[in-house]
């Protein structure tokens, strides 16, 4: 159909750098809008998820654990295996080291490694810290 009232999209981003990856999501977005067309993104990609949906179901094995809206179920959530999944995003936070901001990358086994900003010198080490 030229005017679906449904599009799926499974994994419509995957392997995408995050500048076409944005661009893609903005058409989608448009799309979306201007022909008020429902989309159905299936995503590993829990942060893009988070942010470009308005209500997510999150399923384990085959079977939805959790639904609703999309700020209800990342800021709540009610299942381990939604918390779980929430917890595995990366987040940055930027840190000042030896008068020298870095990016401290924190994930869900608690590992952590510092990255330095782009002003930091080039022979800097990248230091991960991992059990």
């Amino acid at each position: 159909a030229l005017d679906p009232a449904l599009l799926v999209l499974d994994e419509p981003t995957t392997a995408l750098d995050a500048s076409v990856q944005s661009e893609v999501i903005a058409i989608l977005d448009d799309l979306r809008r201007d022909h008020k067309t429902s989309i159905l993104l299936i995503s590993h990609d829990i942060d893009l998820i988070r942010r470009s949906c308005d209500r997510v179901a999150v399923m384990q094995s085959g079977a939805v654990v959790e639904s609703g809206g999309a700020a209800d179920v990342f800021e709540n959530p009610a299942h381990a295996y939604t918390k779980a999944l929430i917890a595995s995003i990366p987040a940055l936070n930027f840190t000042k080291r030896d008068g020298r901001l870095a990016e401290t990358v924190t994930t869900v086994r608690g590992r952590t490694g510092t990255i330095p900003a782009p002003a930091a010198p080039r022979d800097r080490q990248v230091a991960i810290a991992c059990k």
